[in-house]
């Protein structure tokens, strides 16, 4: 359990326990790839972790780092804040996720389930962020995306919405969110790379996907 700490300038904080529980903790000046990263496991060798609770914490004054990033299943994140998250334009790097999740290391040599998440009641404001980012790449290994619930938070002056790409996610669910003012201060993470905005994108062979209620501002 990690209750009551203040994480300062290091390399971000890594929950691999089963269930395990950080609250009233303040993550801030991070310079990573991440800020929080809940859970982990190589389902080849049948690992993983589950029911990591990330609660009523701050992250702040990061710079490029993803706020959370979630692998492994039944985790929760919730009543969190996120802001002041900085893009540092001299090095050539990833932009960052409010929540990142993916499948894949290395070219698929280990390949990570993401199953049974809920993201709630979070406020994310004043953030050079991409909402969220998820993949499915290494379908072709075995792997899950399945049950993803996004419901509840708010979202002020943050950098762009939402995308997921790679085939086979299942049951995503997007309700009562409130994106006000997305798309600000953003500007492109890479010099030589370029994209486009989407409110929410998914990629093909995802099934079992709800978005409804939410406000866009």
């Amino acid at each position: 359990t990690m209750n009551g700490h203040n994480v300062l300038g290091l390399e971000g904080v890594s929950l691999y326990g089963n269930n395990g529980l950080m609250t009233n903790s303040i993550v801030q000046n991070i310079d990573n790839t991440y800020a929080v990263s809940v859970g982990e496991g190589d389902r080849r060798d049948g690992l993983g972790t589950f029911g990591v609770s990330v609660t009523h914490s701050l992250i702040k004054n990061n710079k490029d780092s993803d706020a959370f990033r979630v692998h492994g299943s039944n985790h929760i994140i919730s009543y969190n804040e996120v802001k002041d998250i900085e893009k540092d334009a001299f090095v050539d790097r990833n932009h960052g996720d409010f929540v990142q999740w993916f499948t894949n290391d290395n070219n698929c040599s280990m390949s990570y389930d993401v199953q049974n998440i809920l993201i709630e009641n979070n406020y994310v404001h004043d953030a050079k962020v991409q909402v969220w980012y998820g993949n499915n790449v290494c379908q072709n290994y075995g792997t899950i995306v399945d049950n993803i619930v996004f419901r509840n938070n708010v979202f002020y002056k943050v950098g762009m919405m939402s995308q997921d790409y790679g085939n086979n996610f299942t049951n995503l669910k997007i309700y009562n969110n409130v994106f006000h003012t997305v798309g600000y201060m953003y500007y492109a993470f890479c010099s030589q790379r370029t994209y486009s905005y989407h409110a929410i994108s998914f990629g093909s062979h995802s099934t079992g996907v709800e978005v409804k209620n939410n406000i866009f501002l």
